[in-house]
């Protein structure tokens, strides 16, 4: 986890949490744009990131896991031409790291 400081991960660790108790399967990341996710609120976007790990049966309490699919969407979002796009597309899901 490169240029990853420890205050992010213990927020993303710490948010990870509270949107695991809070919320159930509320949304599914795969059917879920870009401009969806971008349009969402905080916890809704970290509810969207914590279903597409748990589709891809990832675990949705790792900071790597939390890191990674966070800084990936983020990423793939910033791309103005993704706006359509699935989130799905955002991760290289067959890679062995982030």
């Amino acid at each position: 986890m490169k240029g990853v400081s420890a205050k992010r991960v213990a927020a993303l660790c710490g948010a990870a949490v509270t949107v695991a108790i809070l919320t159930g399967c509320s949304s599914t990341g795969d059917s879920t744009t870009c401009a969806d996710y971008l349009a969402a609120d905080t916890s809704e976007q970290q509810s969207i990131l914590m279903d597409l790990l748990r589709e891809h049966d990832l675990k949705t309490l790792d900071p790597g896991n939390l890191v990674g699919i966070t800084d990936n969407v983020t990423a793939f979002c910033a791309n103005s031409g993704n706006g359509t796009a699935s989130l799905n597309g955002a991760v290289d899901w067959d890679s062995s790291t982030w």
